[in-house]
């Protein structure tokens, strides 16, 4: 039995990774209540199952690590902040975990030069150094692009080059040409099948995605529903990153901009994944289906 502590559930994937914890697959290796940290009295919404504990990690780290002494598994689901990932690290040389998983759900941030990072990547980056140093098992997830409602590649798609709003298509003419994502749902089940492992046999790294689609079958669904062909402009992927790099010299890059220069090179800009992680957490889909860009 493994004891939970999750803080950031209040975020896009807090919900999905507390109810796929509490599926049948895994509630059975899972020692009740799971620890969810939260910066707003939500006491009345604990049950036998969840425990909210009030505090933040910025400021409450003895508080919380008194609270939080003998869990097995943390998960970081909170946005990066660096004041946040501070304080994280600080509760988690605390108390000392058997796993941590830090905010890394997303393209494959180890990838790239880490000169061409954005900021706040490389700060994530840097965290899960630190704590690797300091002794802690980290396991990253990197789980490609998010197709979660409302927004997520349902009505915002600027990170691979389309605007829906706008009717425009900046198509990247010798870069990648399809989009790897993952669902809530399916983010969710990944991060239990992985705290659920015997942390000795976790690798430090997942790169799993539900599926993928070409991004020619998605401008054309768009083009298709909004009733209009959308304009295109083309661009190179070198020219793409050189654009990237004279943002990165600013006080302010774009991170959609990073995600898009990271989409367009594919496999070397961490956002086409090689490797079938997928076969590891959910072999031949044993324990369920992944889902499809319709679902």
């Amino acid at each position: 039995m493994v004891s939970i502590a999750i803080v950031g559930t209040s975020g896009a994937l807090g919900a999905p990774v507390l109810k796929a914890l509490q599926e049948p697959l895994f509630a059975d290796k899972i020692d009740f209540p799971i620890k969810a940290i939260t910066t707003k009295d939500k006491s009345s919404e604990s049950s036998d199952k969840v425990q909210y504990i009030q505090g933040d990690v910025t400021k409450d780290t003895s508080s919380l690590a008194e609270q939080l002494k003998n869990t097995d598994v943390f998960i970081n689901l909170a946005h990066p902040d660096p004041a946040v990932l501070g304080g994280v690290e600080k509760l988690i040389t605390t108390i000392k975990p058997k796993l941590y998983f830090p905010s890394d759900f997303g393209v494959d941030f180890n990838k790239p030069d880490a000169k061409t990072l954005h900021p706040i990547v490389r700060g994530k980056r840097e965290h899960a150094q630190r704590l690797r140093d300091a002794g802690i098992k980290v396991v990253q997830v990197a789980t490609n692009y998010f197709k979660i409602p409302p927004v997520f590649l349902t009505v915002f798609f600027g990170h691979v080059g389309l605007d829906v709003a706008g009717n425009t298509y900046t198509k990247v003419v010798d870069g990648n040409d399809k989009i790897q994502f993952s669902t809530a749902s399916d983010i969710g089940r990944t991060v239990a099948a992985i705290a659920t492992t015997d942390p000795s046999k976790v690798q430090d790294a997942y790169r799993v995605f539900s599926d993928e689609k070409p991004i020619a079958e998605v401008v054309a669904e768009k083009e298709k529903e909004s009733g209009t062909e959308f304009k295109v402009n083309e661009i190179k992927v070198k020219d793409l990153h050189d654009q990237w790099l004279t943002q990165l010299e600013g006080k302010d890059p774009d991170f959609i901009a990073f995600l898009f220069q990271s989409w367009a090179a594919g496999v070397a800009g961490g956002a086409i994944f090689e490797t079938r992680d997928r076969e590891v957490v959910n072999p031949g889909q044993s324990l369920w289906k992944w889902e499809k860009w319709d679902t």
